[in-house]
């Protein structure tokens, strides 16, 4: 299993956020560590701790949600309240639609739909 780990500043806040506007599951693990989940995948976010973790790392993250539509889920995000990066588009080959954002402490997430080459 690969787990994405996240830091951040307020993972609170940050989860609050991601939860709100984006519609990603929260399940804490005590009161400076959660889990992002979406659909079987899991992400994990913390406090920084750059004396642990060899530095800070807040907003280096990049995260890619696989989401069924991405125009809905960008209408909606919207419309709590997300600043993108852009409207939903795809790549010149076609195997993805989506759109990027930033959250509140600068790391990256995708969300779009990938449709594998067969």
């Amino acid at each position: 299993m690969i787990l994405p780990s996240l830091t951040y500043n307020d993972v609170k806040l940050a989860m609050a956020e991601l939860h709100d506007v984006y519609g990603l599951e929260i399940v804490w693990q005590g009161d400076s560590v959660a889990e992002i989940r979406w659909h079987g995948g899991v992400a994990i976010a913390q406090v920084d701790q750059p004396e642990l973790l060899h530095g800070s790392h807040v907003g280096h993250g990049w995260t890619y949600v696989q989401v069924d539509d991405p125009d809905a889920h960008y209408e909606k995000a919207l419309a709590n309240g997300a600043t993108t990066l852009g409207e939903p588009h795809s790549t010149p080959d076609g195997l993805q639609h989506g759109y990027s954002t930033h959250d509140r402490e600068g790391n990256l997430w995708t969300f779009a739909l990938y449709r594998f080459s067969q």
